[in-house]
């Protein structure tokens, strides 16, 4: 397969940017010095699956290493995109989109947050890569010895920001979530759990649940008058003065 057809529709006759030809690339992977766990992820994730493509490894390289020269995949929060104007606002992009541009020899994807740059990677590469993801052991991508990028300047605003699942691997397990560019519980939730948990905010051992004074801020385990555990399970959210503590 000659996968030479990244997006033809929208090239507008410019010179290509080819990060791969004949089973060959002198394109570089960046990321900034202080890149987090999802940047870090999703270049590790781009070098695997152009290499599973392409039989190419494209080399990561930390933003104070890089040279003026070359052409480099510039992710998330750089320098070099804060300089070429690519910083997507909240308004924009929201928290799991992103940009996607190329301006010379260089393209940049970054979302407002690190999570929306995670993205950015996985539809990159199902556009210019053909890759999609159906089960934790399988994850197709096209084979190719030639990938070119034409006109490119493309900000992704997802319908539903934050995406997710209450079962399956998408719920355990980090990695698939992200090549299915979907959330797990510890990106939105308030306190990082999985359920509707808030006592890491207003705690019964903090607020103790057996004072008189603060007993109606708690949702008992069991209402009980003949024994049963009065022990808290949940805040009581119609309670005002917990709420305004809260």
């Amino acid at each position: 397969l000659d996968w030479d057809v990244a997006q033809i529709l929208n090239w507008n006759d410019t010179t290509p940017l080819y990060l791969i030809r004949n089973g060959n690339s002198n394109c570089r992977i960046v990321i900034a010095d202080d890149a987090d766990t999802n940047e870090t992820m999703a270049a590790q994730d781009l070098q695997k699956f152009v290499k599973t493509s392409t039989g190419v490894t494209l080399e990561i390289m930390k933003e104070s290493a890089s040279v003026s020269s070359g052409k480099y995949i510039y992710l998330g929060a750089t320098e070099a995109s804060k300089r070429a104007g690519i910083t997507p606002s909240v308004e924009q992009t929201m928290n799991n989109g992103f940009r996607m541009v190329r301006i010379g020899d260089h393209l940049y994807l970054r979302g407002y947050t690190s999570i929306g740059t995670r993205n950015s990677v996985y539809e990159f590469l199902t556009r210019y890569f053909g890759y999609d993801y159906y089960a934790l052991d399988e994850i197709y991508v096209a084979k190719t010895e030639k990938v070119a990028v034409y006109d490119l300047d493309e900000v992704v605003n997802p319908s539903f920001d934050w995406r997710t699942a209450n079962y399956g691997w998408a719920v355990w397990d980090t990695n698939t979530a992200a090549q299915m560019q979907m959330n797990q519980a510890p990106e939105f939730y308030i306190n990082g759990w999985d359920c509707h948990y808030s006592y890491d905010i207003v705690s019964p051992v903090t607020y103790d649940y057996t004072n008189d004074r603060y007993k109606d801020w708690f949702a008992p385990r069991v209402v009980s008058t003949n024994g049963g555990s009065n022990e808290p399970v949940q805040l009581c959210y119609s309670n005002e003065e917990m709420a305004e503590t809260y």
